[in-house]
């Protein structure tokens, strides 16, 4: 197969065919090794052409003697703007967008541990609605989705810009290889990259690796920062009030039996106080709140009844005086009234214990409202069968106050009860009751026999409790009977509870009204803990500062680059440097010391007009005419420029007009330092003037037969 030129303006001789020097098969092969002497590729030539071997002695091809021809002169020129190509993540948009997004997120942070401090956490709901994820796993998890997107992006960012640094640096000109084409910041990866942009001062390069790198901890401190903690928490409610004080009708002593029945109960069973009952207080009946709280309490500002009874000791022991089956109880009290009792049949009951009203004489009163005598007989412990007896007087009253009143809304009970002041509401109860109330336990004798038996029930039924209490206490019975004021505690805590109860039952009618209300229960509050938040907050903002003015900074330094295709694809950098001519100073199997040393002296930047990358000597300035390379030694490669004499002179190493270089036919024509000089063969001087440089560059090397091909 033969390749042949355009007919020239001077008659040529064909060539015979040659082989190629290589010891290999030529590129396009598949084959393996072949033998020296072995023509394993043959092309035919018609006429001479500037990739013929020399005349001389001196070989011509750049690979064997060092030559370096730049042919980027050569490409037209196109609107490189145009084609300009940004990548996505260097848009404005982007480079701005996610610094500053990051900037918000710091700002929108410290708001955030603002309120959490002071309003104790953010309230969540008290029930975890995904139930199949823990707390903990969605505290540490969702917070860190918030930063994990603008830190990748970020990271996007930093590789990009490192991406582009090796070609921001060739746009300025002038650039050494190791910091050009040498360079690739983004296989060296963060680390290595702060250390050579700190080396080769690329500052931008320098700070945005730090930012990038400090991305890294944005995560962990996202999933630190959030922390669920049970507080107290109030606000306020409106409830329903049911009750308010008003004399209801007893006249059936229901309400007396009942709750002689609980004070029973409670001592035999150690039952604490009822609803709306706490200690000597009975406070008006309201609707709790039904929804479900933690540790809930209701604080609510309503009308109460406080009833004191009052107990203290007789003054003296009190006597027995045997009568028949039984004795006489005499006991007179701190006031210096004496009142009797009758215990009867004592061989048959042994213990026994009751209450009956002072007498006329210390009271005026409705026996139903008089002071009472508890009384309590127990025969001793010595065996020898003598009896004692104890006996405590109470005089209870009653007051009206409007209280603040706690209640547990877990078990619906008043925890605690402060008497605000007694300006109540009208009533008919403190007036007719006020300083003598209902002693609850003495009745007037009813002609109804149920309800009589209510009377006696209750008559019985209090002190029998009191006397319960003493027998289940530390020591039992005897050991009551031997204190100094034995039932006296006792007896005022059962009839406080008693009296409590009945003052509920019979002095709060029925009246529904609103009432205000706090309620302070304990809720899970989602609180920013300081140390992590601060922190992320202040890395935040200052990645995202650092991050604008890194890029206004790269953006002006990008200005003048203008790339047609993205770089680092093997047919990009093919497509920039394959008419810059130094590649040929290159080979496949040089290692990076190696090409390093090649391409020391160089001096590398990116053609303005082709945005194609050219290479100059060390210390000599881009110029219309590029001196060629030439050889010093097996290693090394140097740029120099030599006189010229002639206008299209080759013996000097410089072929141009007038004493300037003409790169473009020296390309062309194939020249090197050492070469011979006119034109080559399948030229000639006499060439029509509109025959271009570049269209007889192809007919030259297509004279040669470039490409080569296999042999059949």
């Amino acid at each position: 197969m033969a390749f042949s030129s355009k007919p020239s303006s001077r008659a040529v001789s064909p060539r015979p065919p040659h082989a190629a020097p290589s010891e290999y098969d030529d590129p396009f092969t598949e084959g393996f090794r072949t033998p020296k002497g072995n023509a394993s590729t043959t092309v035919l030539s018609d006429s001479n052409t500037a990739f013929d071997p020399p005349v001389q002695d001196v070989p011509s091809s750049s690979l064997r003697t060092g030559v370096a021809r730049d042919s980027t002169h050569l490409l037209p020129t196109t609107d490189r703007k145009k084609n300009r190509y940004i990548p996505l993540a260097l848009r404005f948009p982007i480079a701005f967008g996610v610094p500053l997004t990051m900037i918000l997120l710091a700002i929108a942070l410290e708001a955030g541990i603002i309120i959490s401090n002071r309003n104790q956490g953010f309230s969540v709901p008290t029930k975890n609605a995904i139930s199949f994820a823990s707390a903990q796993f969605l505290l540490s998890f969702v917070p860190t989705l918030f930063v994990i997107g603008p830190a990748w992006v970020y990271r996007e960012l930093d590789w990009h810009v490192r991406w582009y640094q090796p070609y921001v640096v060739m746009s300025k000109g002038d650039a050494r290889a190791e910091e050009s084409v040498l360079l690739d910041y983004v296989t060296l990866g963060p680390l290595l990259s702060f250390i050579n942009s700190a080396k080769f001062k690329h500052r931008v390069i320098t700070w945005s690796t730090i930012t990038a790198l400090v991305t890294y901890i944005l995560q962990p401190l996202a999933g630190s920062m959030f922390q669920l903690q049970n507080n107290p928490t109030g606000s306020g409610v409106q409830v329903q009030s049911i009750r308010a004080i008003g004399l209801l009708d007893f006249s059936d002593l229901t309400a007396f039996v009942a709750s002689a029945g609980f004070a029973e109960a409670a001592v035999f069973n150690s039952l604490p106080d009822p609803p709306f009952i706490q200690g000597g207080w009975a406070i008006s009946q309201f609707n709790f709140p039904s929804n479900d709280y933690l540790n809930g309490t209701l604080q609510v500002n309503t009308t109460g009844i406080q009833t004191s009874v009052n107990c203290k000791g007789p003054n003296g022991t009190p006597t027995l005086t045997p009568i028949s089956g039984g004795f006489t109880i005499t006991s007179t009290s701190a006031d210096g009234c004496t009142q009797s009792a009758t215990a009867s049949n004592t061989d048959v009951a042994s213990q026994q214990y009751g209450v009956i009203e002072v007498p006329d004489s210390c009271s005026t009163l409705n026996k139903t409202q008089r002071p009472v005598m508890f009384w309590f007989f127990h025969p001793t412990s010595n065996g020898n069968g003598s009896a004692e007896a104890r006996t405590v007087f109470c005089n209870p009253t009653l007051e009206a106050f409007n209280v603040e009143a706690t209640a547990n809304l877990n078990n619906d009970s008043v925890t605690h009860v402060v008497g605000l002041n007694s300006n109540v509401p009208s009533n008919n109860v403190t007036g007719q009751f006020g300083n003598s109330p209902l002693n609850g336990v003495i009745f007037e004798n009813q002609t109804d026999p149920f309800i009589q038996a209510r009377a006696i029930a209750t008559n019985n039924g209090v002190p029998g409790a009191i006397f319960r209490f003493a027998s289940q206490s530390s020591g039992g019975a005897d050991a009551e009977f031997e204190k100094p004021n034995s039932f006296v505690d006792l007896t005022s805590q059962v009839y406080t509870q008693f009296l409590s109860l009945v003052a509920k039952s019979i002095y709060f009618v029925p009246q529904d009204n609103e009432l205000n209300a706090q309620l302070v229960s304990i809720n899970p509050r989602l609180l920013i803990n300081n140390l992590p938040g601060h922190a992320l907050a202040i890395l935040l903002f200052f990645i995202g500062f650092a991050g604008v003015f890194l890029h206004i900074i790269n953006r002006r330094q990008r200005r003048g680059l203008y790339l047609s295709t993205p770089p680092g694809t093997i047919a990009a950098t093919i497509a920039m440097t394959s008419h810059s001519g130094f590649g040929e100073l290159l080979m496949p199997y040089d290692d990076e010391e190696t090409l390093q040393n090649k391409l020391s002296d160089l001096r590398f930047s990116i053609d303005r007009r082709t945005g194609a990358i050219v290479a100059t000597a060390a210390g000599a300035a881009r110029r219309e005419s590029r001196p060629p390379l030439k050889p010093t030694s097996a290693s090394s490669y140097q740029m120099s420029f030599m006189d010229t004499k002639r206008p299209f002179s080759m013996e000097a190493g410089v072929v141009g007009r007038g004493g300037e270089r003409d790169e473009a036919l020296e390309s062309l024509l194939g020249g090197d330092a050492g070469g011979r000089g006119g034109l080559p063969r399948g030229l000639s001087e006499t060439s029509d003037s509109a025959f271009s440089s570049s269209q007889a560059a192809f007919e030259a090397a297509s004279g040669h037969g470039y490409p080569p091909v296999r042999s059949p």
